[in-house]
């Protein structure tokens, strides 16, 4: 159930999810409640069929061209962001364009323990947010378990193997649609402003660990080859 009081003055959208189509921000659309009316940006929004859901709107956002920005954010009163690899300075941008559009909370996609790691790029952005005016909620995710089945799947597919370099490190994966059901209850629900969650999985694991267990649903051997930096 929602708690997110939804202004029957607004002429469209209060919530925008950007990066709408990545691993976390699509799953955020399939999980907000059918009654919210939502702003998905998207790099190629004349790519998405938008029948598909009636309560989303298509927009353009490319965090490399700063010209769709004020587009996407304007009459914003929420919006779910995430570090898409750009240039931090385009990131600040947003931010800072964020809240001269009087955006209340933004909801960021960070990194396991972000606070402990100050050298991220997750990091500085928290710091950028906690400056601004706005209200924010960091989500710091762990290691998506569903890396393993796409950015190294090719390894796995074709050679059998998992090649990270974590060493003998334990790793607690975590699922992303269970990130995007908290993401949904931050914005949607009070309680949330100015708070972190670190956000794992339930088990820690050594990637030889993840490596057997993957091995016995394919039925063959998957080895972790842990190599270098």
């Amino acid at each position: 159930m929602t708690h997110l009081k939804i202004d029957d003055t607004a002429d469209g959208p209060q919530v925008l999810i950007a990066g709408a189509t990545g691993r976390v921000g699509r799953e955020i659309l399939s999980l907000l409640p059918p009654e919210l009316w939502v702003r998905a940006g998207v790099r190629a929004p004349e790519k998405c069929d938008a029948s598909q859901s009636a309560n989303v709107e298509y927009i353009r956002l490319d965090f490399n061209d700063s010209g769709t920005f004020v587009p996407a954010l304007a009459g914003m009163r929420r919006v779910f962001l995430m570090w898409p690899s750009i240039s931090i300075e385009l990131l600040y941008r947003f931010i800072d364009m964020a809240a001269q559009c009087q955006v209340e909370h933004i909801v960021f996609l960070s990194i396991f323990k972000a606070d402990k790691l100050h050298i991220v790029p997750h990091r500085k952005i928290e710091r950028r947010l906690e400056a601004s005016p706005m209200r924010y909620t960091f989500l710091r995710a762990g290691y998506f378990m569903q890396n393993l089945s796409s950015i190294h799947a090719a390894d796995i597919r074709k050679y059998d193997e998992i090649f990270i370099p974590a060493g003998q490190g334990q790793t607690a994966f975590v699922d992303a649609r269970d990130v995007a059901s908290v993401a949904v209850k931050a914005l949607t629900e009070p309680g949330h402003e100015n708070r972190a969650y670190n956000l794992t999985g339930s088990q820690a694991l050594t990637f030889d660990e993840a490596a057997a267990m993957l091995g016995n649903v394919l039925g063959r051997s998957i080895r972790y080859t842990s190599p270098s930096l």
